[in-house]
């Protein structure tokens, strides 16, 4: 984990999604075959952890007792994360970092299928510090994620959404091998990218970046679910700063760095209050078996799994058009509410109803699905009629409808996600009843 410190205006103690009234409102049953399916997520064990734990200290110990960038230990680990995905029937790229100062490899891994324009992302960094093995920072991080893949492999789910795991070069130095795959890869086919850093902590605590956001939400649920309610992360940054600079929805997982844990927290989650979370952060101490909760670790990797099941198997608003406005009513147009970075937050419908001789709009969200967050439809006509719906609603604004024979309509739409992104679309004045 490379630090820095980050101010927070408050810290939330335990994930839970508001649902305001406007969330509330009836609303038409989607159809049965548009409701998503999610496969069940599976319950990672310790006995699929321990074996890469244990492997990645053997390399250290083997090579000078660290697996630092730019070293024989980095170099092995990433030869055993490569081999054991391709093994297990991943599509494996070693992706030289060029503007890394080692010139180190990440790994990147695609599990076959999805949609590969619309890709859930994991990862964590492979290297440590020159101090000590990296057994909690970041060894724990890179076991999860082979777990998590090894299942995926074994399981294979059919997702909606493709799956990518990636293990970092040179972390430590800085995120540059992160930063280096989003400036040459890019992040235009990630709907999300989610990071595990220092997953074990022997003074474990339960954190989640960006607690409250959608798309943090399964994996902050899987912990609350588990009897070890998250709280909001106090440190920045790791991997997922590249991404979340490029506009991707992003959220880390750990269980703390070195930090000392508070009175209500050792209450809440247990341990012991005024010890560090890893009391061997950057030590010669971060070892395995004696620096990793092996609980932790299993809890962590419980949520990752949670989460990635629940973002991968996502196929869409359940709701359309003529669902909302009801029947009768046909689309005349429809365009993409995006942002001014041309990320697409959802579309807005104009629809009309012949034998009532009546326009509806509606909102439809592609973002955030079932997390309340604003949204708006606006209908006018050329005379300056109005109707409008607008809060923090799950799925859709509307309908709203207006009586529109022998007249024009407009429709105006505003969808702001959870991290704060605005998007607008507008259907101009026309479709003359």
């Amino acid at each position: 984990m490379h630090r820095f410190r980050r101010i927070l205006t408050s810290v939330v103690a335990v994930a839970t999604v508001a649902v305001s009234a406007g969330a509330a409102r009836p609303a038409p049953a989607p159809t049965e075959s548009a409701t998503p399916s999610v496969a069940a997520a599976p319950d990672i064990t310790v006995a699929e952890l321990t074996p890469h734990l244990a492997r990645f200290q053997r390399i250290a110990d083997e090579n000078g007792g660290n697996r630092a960038a730019g070293t024989a230990g980095y170099d092995r680990s990433a030869d055993y994360v490569a081999q054991t995905l391709r093994d297990a029937g991943f599509r494996v790229e070693r992706q030289p970092c060029t503007s890394c100062r080692h010139g180190d490899d990440n790994v990147v891994a695609d599990w076959p299928g999805g949609d590969a324009g619309d890709t859930v992302m994991l990862g964590a960094h492979l290297d440590g510090v020159r101090a000590g093995p990296g057994a909690d920072d970041n060894a724990s991080g890179s076991a999860v994620l082979l777990a998590i893949a090894l299942r995926l492999a074994q399981e294979d789910p059919g997702f909606a959404r493709h799956v990518r795991f990636a293990w970092w070069a040179e972390e430590e130095l800085g995120m540059h091998g992160s930063q280096h795959y989003v400036d040459t890869v890019g992040v235009s086919d990630l709907a999300g990218y989610v990071n595990l850093d220092m997953v074990g902590g022997v003074n474990a605590g339960y954190f989640v970046d960006d607690l409250l956001s959608g798309w943090a939400e399964p994996f902050a649920a899987s912990l609350e679910q588990a009897g070890f309610p998250a709280e909001e992360m106090t440190d920045c940054c790791t991997d997922d700063r590249p991404f979340r600079q490029a506009g991707v929805p992003t959220t880390s997982l750990s269980t703390g760095y070195g930090e000392l844990k508070t009175t209500a927290q050792a209450a809440k989650w247990g341990g012991t209050a005024g010890e560090p979370f890893d009391p061997c952060y950057h030590t010669a101490c971060d070892a395995f078996p004696g620096n990793v909760d092996t609980a932790a670790v299993d809890r962590m990797a419980d949520a990752a799994a949670a989460g990635l099941w629940s973002a991968a198997s996502h196929t869409g608003n359940p709701y359309s058009p003529g669902e909302v406005c009801g029947g009768g009513y046909t689309v005349q147009e429809s365009v993409p509410v995006t942002t001014s970075g041309g990320v697409v937050l959802g579309d807005v419908h104009l629809l009309w109803n012949g034998g009532l001789g009546r326009n509806c709009a509606v909102t439809l969200k592609s973002t955030d699905l079932g997390t309340p967050t604003r949204v708006s439809v606006v209908l006018e006509t050329e005379s300056g009629q109005t109707r409008t719906d607008d809060g923090r609603f799950g799925y859709y604004a509307g309908p709203v409808t207006v009586a529109a024979a022998g007249t024009c309509v407009a429709v105006t739409a505003r969808v702001t996600d959870s991290v704060g992104r605005v998007g607008t679309g507008r259907i101009p004045m026309g479709h003359c009843g």
